[in-house]
C-alpha cells in the first residue's frame, strides 16, 4: 500500500502540474475530444485551474496515507480512497459551470444521476473494502475460538492438534478464496509448502501463530507482535483447560 500509495501520488501531482500550470487541457477527458464549436464556449482557463486543483487535491489524498502506513493505522489506504471518490464527484457536478454551451441543464441533470450512481458504487466498494480490511477479532467462548471476520469461523478446541508461535511465514502463492490488499491477507491461500490454508495475516513482520487442526493449518498475525503473542496465550490456555477437563 505504501507504494501503490506513492505512485498514485506522483501521477496525480504531475497531472494537476500539468493542466494547471502548462495548461494540457488536452489531457481533461471529455475537452480534448469535443469539436472545435463546442470548446468555443468551455471556459477554457477556469476549467483547466479548477481540474488542476482537484487533481492535486487527489494526490493530497494519497499523501496522506504514507503517514498513516508507517504508524500502522487502520484507516490506511482508506484516505486515498475515500478522498478521490468524494473528489470525483465534485469534478462531475462543478466542472459544469465551466460549459456555456446550450443544453447545458440537461446534462446537469445527467451529471447529478451519474454522480449518484458512480457514488453508490463506489461507497459500497468502500465498504466492503474497509470491513474486510479490518483487523479481525478473537473471541474464546468455554472450549471454542471465534474468529470474529467476513472470512471467519468458530474453531473448537478438540480439534486443534497443535498450536506453535514462529517468526516467518511461507510466501502465498494464490489467493484461493479471500482478501488480499497490501500487508493483510484473509481468507484460503495456497501458500508454498503448506498448500490451501486458512489465514488471518495482518502485518508482515512476526511472530505468527501457526495452528493445527484435522481440517487444515491456520496462520494468525495481528497489527502488533503484543497481540498475536495474546491470542497465541490464550489458545494455549483454552487448550490446557480442555485437557484438565478430560482428566
Amino acid at each position: 500500500m505504501l507504494i501503490v500509495s506513492i505512485a498514485i501520488a506522483i501521477l496525480f501531482i504531475f497531472l494537476g502540474i500539468a493542466i494547471k500550470y502548462l495548461k494540457w487541457s488536452w489531457l481533461i477527458a471529455g475537452y480534448n475530444t469535443a469539436k472545435a464549436e463546442y470548446k468555443k464556449n468551455i471556459d477554457a482557463d477556469g476549467l483547466t485551474l479548477f481540474m488542476g486543483n482537484m487533481l492535486l487535491l487527489i494526490a493530497a489524498a494519497w499523501i496522506v496515507n504514507i503517514p498513516l502506513y508507517l504508524l500502522n493505522i487502520e484507516i490506511v489506504g482508506f484516505f486515498g480512497i475515500y478522498g478521490t471518490i468524494v473528489l470525483l464527484i465534485v469534478i462531475i457536478l462543478l466542472a459544469q459551470k465551466y460549459d456555456n454551451n446550450p443544453g447545458k441543464e440537461k446534462r446537469k441533470i445527467l451529471s447529478f444521476v451519474f454522480a449518484g450512481v458512480f457514488a453508490s458504487i463506489m461507497i459500497t466498494i468502500s465498504l466492503f473494502l474497509y470491513f474486510s480490511g479490518k483487523e479481525t477479532k478473537f473471541l474464546f467462548i468455554n472450549k471454542s475460538m471465534v474468529i470474529k471476520d467476513i472470512y471467519g469461523k468458530t474453531i473448537l478446541i478438540d480439534t486443534i492438534s497443535s498450536v506453535h508461535l514462529k517468526n516467518s511465514m511461507p510466501e502465498t502463492t494464490a489467493k484461493n478464496n479471500g482478501f488480499d490488499m497490501g500487508n493483510i491477507k484473509k481468507g484460503t491461500f495456497t501458500v508454498h509448502g503448506l498448500g490451501k490454508i486458512l489465514l488471518f495475516v495482518h502485518t508482515k513482520k512476526g511472530p505468527y501463530v501457526y495452528l493445527k487442526r484435522k481440517e487444515g493449518l491456520i496462520i494468525i498475525n495481528m497489527k502488533t507482535p503484543e497481540k498475536t503473542k495474546s491470542i497465541y496465550k490464550k489458545i494455549v490456555s483454552l487448550m490446557r483447560k480442555y485437557e484438565k477437563s478430560k482428566e
